[in-house]
């Protein structure tokens, strides 16, 4: 080729002229590249904007110190003067070659290459001008692209002309070194300019991602912050993780869900949200498959040029590029892959995860708030009777087949039923559905392999060995498709199965208290065994299934193989070095592909379940506005029922027809009748919660929350016209202080507080708990008395801005004066002038002189609606009144007469602490210097290392040493078989394999390691060694051990699976993780691997040793400091999702009250705040993962590129030792990652476990003690000796010398004030509190020698907040199934909830308790099989009152606890109940705390207690007639029914 250089023409030789195309591109990339800098440069110039002295964007703002400390005018500095060098290299490199352009002959390519440094110049000079941050580091990566493009083609023409400068050894040859170094630098200088000042959000830094440099950003250089603070504190605190930025932040990606708008199934919601990521990742995943064959190129010209060198000789410049080539190829597959998990996890799981957590959250806020429960099936178990499981995971087969249909609709799911199946959609499915985008690349990628591959392997082998493998890899694909279709439909039932059995461990923690009052604990175990049992007979059928799936996906790759090659080998009679070594390793790298895709796929059908779970919920009915606009309160010809979520029989709801009536605005209206007549229907309709089937509901308008600007609210501008706030049946209280509680996100005004307080009697309290209004409220205010929760939820809504206040039945819970006093100073003071209350309530004679509308119902219906005055007038009232006057007769009801010193009251005995109470605002709120106890502990997690116990323990729980020992010993052998096997590959190149026949033995369990315990990094497995075949070889021979090993090994490996999966279950019998055993699995493999890599390596080269010692050594150092932060990260993740949950079943609890108060959206963004925290740091785990991965790919490449240069240097060795050789070199970058992985893994997971023990070795109740004689009490006498009784060690005794003693069959009643000791007596009675000293005894045994069981199991207690379990009014009164139904339809018709007659549809309607509705409503109580909800939801609070004290009479117990039982019962109904009491326990000795005096003014004897002692006992009688005056008179003459409760005391009514 003839080249015109000035005036002079000269020979060039062709493969020069082939650069200068190459350099004329990389010219016009540069200049592309340049364009966005002289349009930067243009704008700033054009706009004239001086340097920003503040920095704001989509993520945070910064601050005037960060802005101060920012500056990137050190790297801009190093861009310009490297650009300057290589500009100034390149030119000088082009005059010379100009001088004398026959020494090189490259004249155009190097002034092209100078152009090229002109514009990386100017573009330097740009960046060096440029004032905003974000725009100067976007011009680097511009830049780094020219730079890239520059060293490319510079590198390319050293290359061209090395030899040629070589030999010369002139100047020009350091010029151009000068200007590839200088091109490199300024490629990662360019990269290094910081992209802004740090941001802070919510007053916290901001995630460093998006601040640093980019070179920092994508080698995960900034994650080092936090793996040094980890490995400096040996812990991480939640305050030392940033914020999250906008991509991950939730209130960012809600906005960018919801501007869609969309409707459709969440799946293709989920796809079209995340196109455009989709679309990038897979891109970018299909160019990682391209480069992956790069490679075994490299690999094949690498085998190729050494098989033409043969010995000796020193390496050409081909052979070093080709192994510089490999280095290359590596680590930018490595740096691929791991870019492409980073944006997985960063740009899709992640912020994937927080819409739907968000959604879901949401959602539950928007869902009609049902209480329904299914009606049980006839073949359903009672909920302790539950089928027994087989004990062994073999036997649990038949089980699950008989659950392998899926429920056939989203209510069988229990996904709209239960509260746990809603918490579990986050807790499970939404995690389940973001861990899979966060793998699902692998499927593209498998598919995307298996193509590239399979067209190298056509151009490789020829069309028909290839065919000839895909057709036998086909074979398996039935049994994969059948097997891959039964694992989804095992897998919806294995969700249904779940969602059953944390039902079940809810209830049990939610009704854990009434379980140990009534010693249930060992059925209640068995029930919970019982759906574990059931849940783990579906997985062992899972798995079996998913072991044919492992079998197949290990004989695939093994039968493409060999078919391939024997095929290949037949038709060409033999197999070269590079054919054989190239194609076997890309067979293997196909078996890793085709293994990691079936995991991937089974975890893929488990996430479609998990979506269409989701998409139900989403989709499920939502709480429609049915109430409207009007200038009143008021119902329109309305009739309302609790809401459903499906089409249900109107005989199975409750209706309130006909209603047609206004509330009067400014004034006191009250909704009375019978115990489950409508009340809180009612009430909730006023609040929306209700189905509205016909006419009007109507309120007057109020500003939307979001104009209400709370925070700005004073007294001026306090009430809020039309707002409303609730005060539930059942009260709902925060995990907040007391304050909170009743601040409800208001401001603190104090004088409007300390009133609030007054008015709800709640200073006393204050002084009584130890932090006062700082007192940390445990969940839904579990460290309180009924009372007290009754009177803050009352203050919440006493405080709030609402002009409409709807309450139900708050008297209930409080005694008469505490009632009374409530009455005057807050419904009728002037805190509640001018607002309008709705109030439902029995204690008519209570509210009747402030009561402008009276409303009673009954028979589904309003019986009387009117003024109060108009009633009166009418003698509606009088008959009214005289109906629970009636009840008042028989058993004093009425209700004035409760006891004015209860358990909840806050009023004094004398004037002078009244006064005190009274005339000072409560002083503990005011002492903000002080700082609260902790109620809810903040939850512990142990730091550094899992213990070694820790292992030992979940190793002894699978069952012990000797099948560990097994499973040690598959392993052993897999990895033997490993090098076994790869050393037989050799000896068939070198022919020979008659003498070591013998060492083939176990050598292909490679196929089984890879796909079940691992996703294999390293591009070729150790096995993969050259493969020569002479034409005349014994081929067959060869061929035939190697397929026998092969499927040997595919054996070996399916029995290892099967085999940890097995110990798995054992152990998760115990400790509830079936993950475990697999964790352990993979480590061991992973270690032996790497053994197995250092053996040959031995074996073939031992120069290889050293370098792999150091780099074990680098590595584990490496290791260690990722283990230092992922330690904590792990323990950090899972405390951090624990307010997510106890936020969401919080919210669940209270949803009336929260849409009540319409502070939907203050808890809304209190759960965005979580679940950044918790989205945080799982970013930061999974990114400090990439951190190592990221160098681990280096310290392998330095091993590769290091190996290979040994190899091409070394003489002695050939093609096939130099293909043995590589391979275990390219195995070893992976082999170590994996087991730096594998081992964190299961430290991480052994955390979950570590945990489990943690809790387990808790101190637990002591259960030992005598058994008390089989008819244990026989008599009921209890007598208390000197008891001293306290919570805690570190805190006052409660109970300081108690004595008393009760008679046989005895009734005794019990008063006292807050604080006296009723319910530590209680509790010391069933020890739960253990006596410091002193005895209490029953019929003469001393009750703390007792066994606990027995003890608890022989008395009964009725509290004041009724407990009941999911399931039918049978499995409640009779758990056990001991009881006739007649007993306990009598039981029922004791409480008043059926009548007394035969229990048929004849009989019309119920007692006043029941819920019935003549012709419309039927009473549910009839039938024993009726469904109860959670925590009896479907039922009222007198209802499920009535149901306990039911289940109490079916027990007949000799000694029974009675805390105010009947609180929220009518009076009538009351009088009679108690009449039944008194009649059906007359052999029982009862102890009654009441808040009704009526209840035990007849007793035998009344206990009052007072600061811990017994301060008052003997009969009401006398304690009446007691000289100088007694408390318990004293209350009764306070009381206001003080004739009646005296008639009752002298027995004269």
């Amino acid at each position: 080729m003839i080249g015109n250089y000035g005036n002079r023409h000269i020979m060039v030789p062709a493969e020069h002229m082939a650069l200068l195309p190459f350099s004329a591109i990389g010219l016009g990339l540069t200049g592309l590249f340049t364009v966005p800098a002289i349009v930067a440069i243009v704008r700033q110039t054009r706009k004239g904007a001086p340097r920003d002295q503040f920095y704001e964007d989509e993520d945070g703002k910064s601050s005037p110190e960060a802005i101060a400390n920012f500056s990137n005018r050190v790297p801009k500095a190093l861009v310009l003067f490297f650009s300057a060098v290589g500009l100034g290299t390149s030119i000088a490199t082009a005059v010379l070659t100009a001088l004398n352009p026959a020494r090189e002959g490259l004249f155009y390519e190097n002034w092209l290459l100078s152009a090229s440094w002109c514009l990386v110049s100017q573009q330097a000079t740009i960046i060096w001008a440029i004032h905003a941050p974000v725009e100067a580091h976007d011009l680097g990566v511009w830049t780094f692209g020219s730079a890239l493009v520059t060293v490319i083609t510079a590198v390319l023409q050293a290359f061209d002309v090395g030899d040629h400068l070589r030999r010369k050894n002139n100047v020009a040859l350091v010029l151009r070194i000068i200007n590839v170094v200088a091109a490199l630098a300024t490629l990662f200088v360019s990269i290094s300019i910081p992209r802004r000042p740090e941001v802070f959000f919510r007053d916290q830094p901001v995630d460093a991602q998006r601040t640093t440099t980019v070179l920092s950003r994508y080698t995960w250089t900034w994650v080092r912050q936090i793996i040094d603070l980890a490995s400096k504190k040996g812990d991480l605190e939640e305050r030392d993780i940033p914020q999250p930025d906008h991509t991950i932040r939730v209130d960012a990606v809600m906005a960018e869900w919801n501007s869609h708008g969309y409707t459709k199934e969440l799946i293709w919601s989920i796809l079209h949200c995340y196109r455009w990521r989709f679309t990038l990742q897979w891109s970018v995943t299909i160019f990682r498959c391209g480069l992956g064959i790069g490679p075994f190129w490299t690999m094949l010209q690498l085998i190729n040029l050494l098989q033409e060198r043969g010995g000796g000789g020193s390496p050409s410049l081909l052979l070093w590029g080709l192994v510089i080539l490999l280095g290359v190829f590596s680590l930018s597959g490595e740096w691929i892959d791991g870019w492409v998990h980073y944006y997985s996890v960063a740009m899709i799981s992640q912020p994937l995860k927080a819409q739907l957590s968000a959604l879901v959250y949401e959602k539950s806020l928007r869902r009609k708030n049902v209480k329904a429960a299914d009606k049980p099936k006839e073949t359903e178990a009672p909920p302790f009777v539950v089928g027994e499981e087989p004990e062994e995971p073999s036997d649990a087969v038949p089980v699950a087949e008989s659950t392998e249909e899926p429920p056939s609709s989203p209510d069988q799911t229990g996904v709209l039923k239960s509260r746990q199946a809603i918490v579990n959609l986050v807790g499970v499915d939404t995690r389940r559905i973001a861990d899979f985008c966060a793998i699902q690349f692998f499927i593209i990628s498998s598919l995307g392999k298996l193509v590239v591959s399979s067209g190298f392997l056509i151009q490789l082998l020829g069309w028909i060995p290839f065919i000839v493998g895909m057709a036998a890899w086909a074979i398996v694909l039935p049994f994969n498709t059948y097997f891959a279709k039964r694992y989804v439909r095992l897998s919806q039932v294995l969700m249904h199965v779940r969602d059953d059995k944390l039902a079940v461990l809810n209830e049990a923690l939610l009704g854990i208290r009434q379980i140990k009052f009534a010693a249930l604990e060992k059925q209640w175990e068995k029930r919970i065994m019982d759906m574990r049992d059931k849940e783990l007979a579906v997985t062992w059928s899972m798995f079996l299934g998913d072991v044919v799936i492992f079998g197949c996906c290990v004989a695939s790759p093994i039968l493409l193989a060999a078919a391939a090659l024997a095929s290949y080998s037949l038709l060409h009679g033999g197999l070269t070095p590079s054919i054989a070594f190239v194609s076997i390793g890309i067979f293997n790298s196909l078996e890793m592909t085709l293994g990691a895709l079936p995991e991937v796929l089974t975890v893929g059908f488990d996430t479609l379940v998990s979506v269409r779970r989701v998409g139900e919920y989403l989709k499920g009915p939502e709480k429609r506005k049915i109430v409207s606009q009007g200038p009143f309160v008021a119902f329109e010809n309305a009739t309302i029922a609790w809401p459903v979520d499906d089409e249900v029989d109107e005989e199975d709801r409750f209706f309130l027809r006909d209603l047609n009536f206004s509330f009067p605005s400014g004034e006191l209206s009250v909704v009375s009748g019978k115990t489950g007549t409508g009340k809180s229907l009612i009430l909730s309709a006023l609040i929306g919660e209700v189905d509205l089937v016909d006419g009007k509901v109507t309120v007057p308008p109020t500003v939307a929350p979001t104009e209400r600007h709370d925070e700005n609210a004073h007294p001026g501008n306090w009430i809020l016209p039309g707002s409303m706030a609730y005060v539930a049946q059942t009260p709902w209280l925060e995990s907040a202080s007391l304050r909170d509680n009743i601040l409800f996100g208001l401001p603190f005004v104090e004088s409007r507080y300390n009133l609030v307080l007054d008015v709800c009697a709640l200073k006393k309290d204050l002084h009584i708990l130890s932090d006062g209004d700082k007192t940390e409220l445990g969940a839904n205010g579990i460290n309180l008395s009924g009372g007290q929760k009754w009177r803050i939820s009352l203050a919440r809504a006493i405080y709030s801005r609402a002009e409409i206040l709807i309450m139900d039945d708050i008297f209930s819970a409080v005694d008469a004066h505490v009632g009374r006093e409530i009455f005057d100073k807050c419904i009728g003071g002037t805190i509640c002038e001018g607002r309008t209350r709705i109030l439902a309530t029995h204690h008519f004679a209570l509210v009747q002189p402030l009561t402008k509308l009276f409303v009673v119902l009954g028979e589904g219906c309003v019986l009387h609606v009117g003024l109060t005055s108009a009633l009166e007038e009418e003698g509606i009232l009088e008959r009214v009144k005289s109906h629970e006057q009636k009840g008042s007769d028989q058993e004093d009801c009425t209700a004035g007469s409760y006891i004015v010193v209860s358990s909840e009251t806050s009023v004094t005995e004398t004037p002078d602490d009244h006064g005190e109470v009274d005339g000072k605002p409560a002083q503990r709120d005011n002492a903000t210097d002080e700082v609260a106890k902790k109620f809810i502990q903040d939850e512990t997690r142990e730091t550094g290392t899992v213990k070694s116990h820790v292992y030992l323990n979940y190793m002894r729980d699978c069952s012990g040493r000797f099948l560990w020992a097994i499973l040690a010993l598959v392993y052993i052998a897999f990895e033997a078989g490993n090098v076994g096997r790869s050393w037989w590959v050799r000896i068939w190149t070198g022919g020979q394999g008659k003498q070591h026949q013998q060492t083939a033995a176990n050598v292909h369990e490679e196929h089984g390691h890879e796909y079940g315990f691992a996703l294999q990094q390293s591009t070729f497995p150790a096995y993969s060694g050259p493969l020569v075949a002479e034409a005349n070889g014994d081929l067959g021979f060869y061929l035939s051990i190697y397929v026998a090993l092969s499927l040997g090994a595919g054996l070996i490996g399916t029995l290892r699976f099967f085999w940890g999966f097995a110990l798995s279950i054992r152990g998760s019998r115990v400790l509830f993780n079936q993950r475990l055993a697999m964790d352990l699995g993979m480590f061991f493999t992973h270690i032996l691997m790497l053994g197995g890599v250092c053996v040959a390596a031995a074996l073939v080269s031992p120069y290889i040793l050293p370098l792999s010692a150091a780099l074990i050594i680098l590595s584990g150092a490496i290791g260690k400091k990722y283990l230092e932060c992922a330690r904590p990260l792990k323990r950090l993740e899972s405390t951090s999702k624990s307010p997510v949950f106890e936020l969401f079943n919080a919210t669940l609890s209270g949803i009336p009250t929260l849409r009540g108060f319409q502070k939907t959206d203050v808890y809304i963004e209190r759960m965005y705040r979580s679940l950044d925290i918790w989205d945080t740091v799982s970013l930061y785990r999974w990114n400090a993962t990439r951190w190592v991965g990221f160098r681990m790919a280096l310290v392998g490449t330095v091993f590769t590129t290091t190996v290979g240069i040994v190899v091409i240097v070394s003489p002695q060795v050939d093609a096939a030792m130099a293909g043995f050789t590589l391979s275990f070199a390219l195995a070893f970058s992976g082999t170590m990652l994996m087991a730096i992985r594998t081992y964190t893994s299961l430290e991480l997971n052994m955390n979950a476990t570590e945990r489990v023990i943690e809790y387990c070795q808790l101190e637990t109740e002591p259960q030992g003690g005598q058994e008390p004689p089989a008819a244990w009490p026989t008599s009921g006498r209890v007598e208390v000796d000197n008891l001293v009784v306290g919570y805690a060690t570190d805190l006052p005794p409660v109970l300081k010398g108690l004595s008393f003693s009760v008679q046989n069959n005895e009734r005794v009643g019990i008063v006292g004030r807050t604080g006296a000791g009723k319910s530590s007596l209680t509790l010391a009675i069933f020890r739960f509190l253990e006596a410091r000293s002193g005895t209490v005894t029953i019929d003469g045994l001393d009750i703390s020698k007792i066994n606990l069981h027995a003890l608890r199991s022989r008395l009964a207690i009725i509290p004041q907040d009724p407990v009941l379990f999911s399931g039918t009014i049978r499995s409640n009164l009779d758990p056990f199934n001991d009881r006739t139904d007649d007993d306990l339809r009598e039981a029922l018709a004791r409480v008043h909830l059926v009548d007394s007659a035969v229990p048929t549809p004849a009989n019309g309607p119920a007692s006043a308790a029941a819920s019935t509705l003549g012709l419309q409503n039927t009473n549910v109580f009839r039938d024993l099989s009726s469904a109860v909800s959670e925590s009896g939801g479907n039922l009222s609070q007198g209802q499920r009152q009535l149901l306990c004290l039911a289940r109490a009479i079916v027990s007949r117990p000799k000694i029974m606890l009675l805390d105010e039982a009947t609180s929220a019962v009518d009076m009538k109904t009351d009088a009679l109940i108690q009449r039944s009491i008194r009649e059906e326990f007359t052999g029982s000795t009862l102890i009654v705390i009441a808040h009704r005096l009526s209840t035990i003014a007849d007793f035998d004897r009344v206990l009052v207690l007072k600061d811990g002692v017994a301060a008052e006992f003997g009969t009401p009688k006398e304690l009446w007639e007691q000289e100088g005056g007694s408390i318990f008179k004293d209350m009764c003459e306070q009381n206001g029914e003080k004739e009646k409760l005296r008639q009752t005391v002298y027995g004269e009514i």
